[in-house]
């Protein structure tokens, strides 16, 4: 059974309040690849402005986020087996532990997450429609690698199966749990507009610099703040998932 949606939002904050230490790391950890990717981008723009190095700078961007999204990917990774722990109420292990066990797992979700996006796009392509299905259909794919070890095209088969007859529910959860996410960002960033209107013309070099650099910072921060929270939506929603599943297929063994 799919869980409410208040039910879900409580679930996906609950680890704020309980587990603050934790998620301090964890947000710092997400923190370092969005902020790099985003002071990387702003130096480079900066760059090109100044002495119209264009091509090169593309190519720094590109090995940049490259890196920077791995990194972003075995922190996701690591919480997904950390938010499982909290939710299931076992034992919290360190945050080192968490990573060292998903070490081996970055290239195997890289290259499944690859495969999914090229089956999306090519969904999208046709008419659009397709596209949704199938991104709801392999929204599970590193929740199957972290925590049940599925490889390969068997954790889009598993994915697949949870969603089976409850397409409609993870799609509703899964955008709204988006929409709250945007909600709080598009609310910093109104926020931001507001305090940084200044006109680029009276701003000297050095003082366009520092106010980028620092709002860079803030949006940095505010983004991998919700990073933790983004993450458990679908790994919540895989964890009831899985037990319905259980319990449907037990409930077959039995009849």
């Amino acid at each position: 059974m799919l869980p409410t949606m208040s039910d879900l939002v409580r679930r996906a904050s609950a680890p704020y309040r309980s587990h603050p230490t934790l998620l301090l790391k964890f947000i710092l950890l997400f923190f370092i690849p969005i902020f790099a990717i985003g002071i990387t981008r702003f130096s480079l723009d900066l760059i090109g402005l100044v002495y119209d190095i264009i091509a090169t700078g593309t190519i720094v961007l590109m090995i940049g986020a490259i890196s920077m999204s791995l990194l972003s990917l075995w922190t996701t990774l690591s919480y997904i087996q950390a938010i499982a722990d909290i939710d299931e109420g076992r034992p919290v292990r360190t945050v080192k532990e968490y990573f060292k066990k998903t070490w081996g797992l970055i290239l195997p979700v890289f290259g499944l997450s690859l495969i999914v996006g090229l089956i999306v796009v090519g969904g999208f392509i046709l008419l659009i429609i397709p596209g949704i299905i199938f991104g709801i259909w392999f929204t599970f794919i590193a929740q199957a690698r972290v925590l049940d070890q599925k490889k390969g095209f068997s954790a889009l088969g598993f994915s697949r199966s949870l969603v089976k007859g409850n397409w409609w529910g993870i799609f509703g959860r899964i955008v709204v749990g988006m929409l709250i996410v945007f909600a709080i960002t598009t609310v910093y960033q109104n926020i931001v507009n507001i305090f940084s209107r200044f006109d680029i013309n009276t701003l000297t070099f050095q003082k366009l610099t520092i106010s980028a650099f620092v709002l860079t910072i803030i949006t940095s921060i505010v983004h991998a703040s919700l990073s933790p929270f983004a993450t458990s939506i679908p790994t919540i929603l895989y964890l009831d998932l899985k037990k319905t599943l259980g319990a449907t297929e037990d409930t077959g063994h039995k009849e």
